[in-house]
């Protein structure tokens, strides 16, 4: 059979793929037996140890009898073509959950993806109802594309939803650093101005984002900060 350790000596799996002899074997004469190898759930380096079983039930690496040790390293699977696409038709037919699904799927054994699955992801967890579980998602798309607007915009949204002002206001001023011509933007910074309480900061920041479209909401918010400001 054969054994399983990962890189710091600590066992995996013991007794894997247990298989008999054919025949009984004397001193000097060999065998061959044929193996399809279990690898373990996750990727890494591990040591894979080929041992002996003798009739008394001990193995053989256990009383200091010969055995195989091969080093062998586990790759993170590829993200494939075909699973990106499946995301990407998922969000397209408004389907969050499979979406979500399919993103994590791409995204459970490495740290980077294309962009618009993080896009999607964090979207679909939004529309879920799953907005702490976007948030992190966001922040994990963001170390790999820092300069992403759709995603600094999504930081923006998740952090006020969730009363988190300081990240908000951050996020704002990130995504306007990117793109400041954008109304929409300055009306973040607005949001996170008024949660942090900086209702001064706010009136600018709604009168800039008024100034180049004229929306009622925004126009609300204004008043209402310039009451709150006396």
């Amino acid at each position: 059979g054969y054994h399983w350790y990962d890189d710091h000596q600590r066992l995996v799996e013991w007794a894997a793929g247990v298989q008999s002899l054919a025949l009984p074997l004397s001193p000097g004469q060999t065998a061959s037996l044929r193996y399809d190898i279990a690898a373990p759930g996750g990727p890494g380096r591990y040591r894979l140890v080929f041992d002996l079983l003798d009739r008394a039930g001990t193995w053989g690496s256990l009383s200091q009898s010969d055995s195989l040790a091969v080093a062998v390293e586990i790759q993170p699977p590829r993200v494939g073509s075909g699973d990106v696409e499946s995301a990407r038709r998922a969000w397209s037919a408004g389907r969050d959950l499979e979406t979500i699904r399919a993103c994590e799927r791409l995204l459970a054994s490495r740290d980077s993806a294309p962009l618009g699955v993080f896009q999607q992801l964090v979207q679909a967890l939004q529309r879920w109802g799953c907005p702490e579980r976007a948030l992190e998602q966001v922040r994990r798309g963001l170390a790999t594309y820092p300069d992403d607007v759709q995603l600094h915009h999504l930081h923006a949204e998740l952090a006020l939803m969730l009363d988190q002002s300081d990240q908000a206001f951050e996020a704002s001023r990130r995504l306007l650093a990117l793109e400041s011509g954008q109304p929409a933007n300055w009306a973040l910074l607005a949001q996170a101005c008024a949660q942090k309480g900086d209702h001064p900061a706010a009136i600018e920041a709604y009168r800039r984002a008024w100034s180049q479209r004229a929306e009622f909401e925004w126009h609300k918010a204004l008043a209402n900060c310039l009451e709150q400001a006396g």
